[in-house]
Parts: structure tokens; C-alpha cells; sequence
């Protein structure tokens, strides 16, 4: 998925019981990505890493991975989740969690 001139792809959405994780890489052509939030109904808690190798994208530089976990109130899929990559600069895209898991599926 491309939001602005950030590359994002999920390659694994994964939801059990209350609990959704998502693993894939962003690249920017001059930025590395700082941090993910999350904004979803019920959120509970996050947890995420940045700059994990990632082999699939090792073309496009180092350490382009990143996954991140969070705890929801119940334990359906969160309508309207997004998930908030910024970048070192403070550039910030949005991406739907629905779209990247229907791209994942795809």
C-alpha cells in the first residue's frame, strides 16, 4: 500500500481471542520509520517494534521490518482501526487495518 510516499505492507494480521499482532515493513525513500500507534475502538495497550530485519525487502535497505501487538476490550475485529507509521522527520501515514489485512490476503 502506498499513503504519500511511504510504502507500507502487512504480511501477517493475526487476531486470537482479544489480541491482534501485525508483522510486515514500511519504507520511505530518505526516512526511517520511528514509531507505530494505534487507534481503535476498545484499545487497551500496544506494543511495537521497528527497524527488524525483514529479508523480503532487503533491496530496499536495512532493517525494514516492524510488528506491532495491542489488547482490545472484546475480542471482535475492531471496525475502523488504523494503524500511524511516523517516520524520524515526524512525517506521519495512516493506514486502514482492514485494507492491510485484505492486501495481506490478497
Amino acid at each position: 500500500m502506498l499513503i504519500d510516499t511511504c510504502q507500507i505492507r502487512a504480511d501477517q494480521v493475526a487476531k486470537f481471542h482479544n489480541t491482534i499482532r501485525v508483522f510486515g515493513w514500511f519504507h520511505h525513500p530518505t526516512e526511517a520509520l520511528a514509531g507505530i500507534g494505534v487507534e481503535a475502538p476498545g484499545l487497551l495497550g500496544v506494543t511495537s517494534a521497528v527497524g527488524l530485519a525483514h529479508g523480503g525487502v532487503a533491496t530496499l535497505g536495512p532493517n525494514k521490518g516492524f510488528s506491532v501487538q495491542f489488547l482490545l476490550t472484546t475480542d471482535q475485529f475492531p471496525p475502523g482501526a488504523t494503524l500511524e507509521f511516523t517516520t524520524t522527520s515526524g512525517r506521519s501515514c495512516r493506514a486502514g487495518l482492514a485494507e492491510l489485512a485484505a492486501e495481506a490476503l490478497a
